[in-house]
């Protein structure tokens, strides 16, 4: 049958292999190595009430 012989075909082929198997394997572990350094890890955070009611002036944090 005709998917038996291209079924050997794929999988006897190493470049289309590589991009099957290897390649998505290997893309985000390379992505995440050269973008590690950028990652935000801490930044300051402000809260700000613009609600101008006396409730939300009395009321706490919960």
């Amino acid at each position: 049958m005709v998917w038996r012989c291209e079924t050997r075909l794929v999988f006897s082929d190493m470049g289309v292999l590589l991009f099957f198997f290897a390649l998505p394997l290997a893309y985000p572990i390379v992505y995440t190595l050269i973008y590690n350094p950028e990652i935000v890890e801490e930044s300051p955070v402000v809260v700000v009430d613009r609600s101008r009611t006396a409730e939300s002036r009395t009321r706490a944090c919960y």
